[in-house]
């Protein structure tokens, strides 16, 4: 969680940028299943984290597994170590 906090615009971006480029996301409207707010609403991000826990609960686990993705997994085959799971993201959609 510590790793995702500090690396939170980032991975936000991150996000961002692959819902985007998924167009089934903006074709049904589904920018809220990612923790994402519609295009043009991106002012709407901090009502909608302070007002709609499962709109916070979709975006920490979109980040979390982007972090595990990107971040956790690429550094512990780089170090040698090995922790239960592999840092696999098991807990969401591959889109």
């Amino acid at each position: 969680v510590v790793g995702v906090m500090m690396r939170l615009d980032d991975l936000g971006k991150q996000l961002e940028e692959r819902a985007n480029a998924a167009s089934w996301i903006a074709k049904y409207n589904e920018w809220s299943t990612f923790g994402l707010p519609s295009p043009g609403e991106s002012d709407e991000l901090r009502r909608k984290i302070k007002d709609d826990p499962l709109f916070v609960l979709a975006r920490a686990e979109c980040l979390l597994a982007i972090f595990l993705h990107t971040v956790e997994a690429p550094a512990l085959a780089e170090s040698g170590e090995k922790v239960a799971g592999s840092s696999e993201v098991d807990f969401i959609d591959n889109d």
